[in-house]
């Protein structure tokens, strides 16, 4: 029997807890993707295994050619941590796709409100208006407006059809409107004017967050300059000087009990050599330089939305500039004083 690579997908599905399951499930309805979920769950679970083990195994090979011997549970633990690091920027690319398709259907509800508020003023009736208000210019809704209109043809009653379509985008304003559309269907009051008017609302809404973002722009601008470039600088100097220090005490050789009197004035300096190594400080610097750009994109996800997860996506631009300044800063003193490096 002809093996297929879908069945072992489908066995790594099997991996995932209820809990992450039911989080990428949500988050995958909201990218709108066409494949089977089931399926691409398998896939990134097994995809980060692979990788896990492929740069933990060269990792610890490195490692041992360099004379040094560790644990094999060692080696477990870099698996598992990489496999979760792995997960996680999936579910972070999931994420961000699925904001920025709700941020552009929040951009462009007013228009669609006010188009299918035309058709009511029309004469049409509500599926009729709103069937026509699929467009493709309007991205996500096109589908699903079409989607409630070939179930409202089928039967099924417009209230309900609408109460699923904010289930496939993330937006919360998208998900009000609706509530709101089908409290106007079932008073029987006049919706063509209740959607003129929470469109206004929502440019009213969308102008207020403008000027908001306006406002705390400085305050991302300092945290922007902080940790993608003041910290990279003065990790980069401070190991630079601790490489010096190094360097320069071990060339030292004093007597012991220190340097003596000279004249009236006792001196008593005992120069040992620094047992701080200077790659403790590069591999202390270059993790604090980590933690550092994820609290960071953290707090400008919360100063620009109120939402700290939706700042994760500078993590990754964040420590890519600051990791290369910070090497470069580094290389560059080495370049320039000639010691240490």
């Amino acid at each position: 029997m002809k093996f297929k690579i879908s069945r072992l997908y489908y066995l790594f599905f099997n991996l995932v807890p209820e809990n992450i399951y039911n989080k990428f499930k949500k988050l995958f309805a909201y990218t709108n993707i066409s494949v089977d979920f089931k399926k691409l769950t398998g896939f990134i679970v097994f995809l980060s295994i692979f990788l896990s083990i492929t740069f933990s195994s060269i990792l610890f090979l490195f490692i041992h050619s360099k004379n040094i011997r560790l644990p094999l549970w060692f080696f477990f633990i870099s698996v598992l941590l990489l496999s979760l690091a792995f997960v996680f920027i999936s579910y972070l690319l999931f994420l961000i796709i699925s904001t920025k398709r709700g941020r552009f259907v929040d951009q462009i509800l007013p228009d669609v409100l006010l188009l299918i508020s035309t058709n009511l003023k029309s004469g049409m009736s509500p599926d009729r208006a709103i069937m026509l208000a699929a467009r493709p210019e309007f991205g996500p809704l096109e589908k699903e407006f079409k989607r409630v209109a070939k179930e409202t043809i089928a039967g099924k009653e417009l209230s309900y059809s609408l109460s699923k379509l904010p289930q496939n985008i993330n937006s919360m304003i998208l998900k009000r409107t609706i509530d709101l559309i089908i409290e106007g269907l079932e008073s029987g009051g006049e919706l063509s004017s209740l959607l003129e008017q929470i469109a206004e609302d929502i440019r009213e809404i969308d102008i207020l967050e403008k000027e908001l973002q306006a406002n705390v722009m400085m305050y991302v601008m300092f945290i922007l300059i902080a940790v993608g470039f003041g910290a990279p600088l003065l990790f980069a100097i401070s190991t630079h000087l601790v490489t010096t220090l190094t360097s320069v005490s071990s060339s030292i050789s004093l007597p012991e009990g220190g340097v003596p009197t000279t004249g009236n004035i006792p001196i008593n300096i005992n120069f040992s050599g620094l047992t701080l190594p200077p790659s403790f400080i590069i591999n202390y610097s270059v993790i604090a330089m980590i933690v550092t750009s994820i609290f960071g994109s953290l707090m400008i996800g919360a100063i620009r939305t109120g939402k700290s997860r939706d700042g994760l996506k500078y993590f990754l631009p964040l420590i890519i500039t600051s990791l290369a300044l910070f090497f470069l800063t580094k290389k560059g003193l080495s370049s320039l004083i000639f010691v240490g490096g």
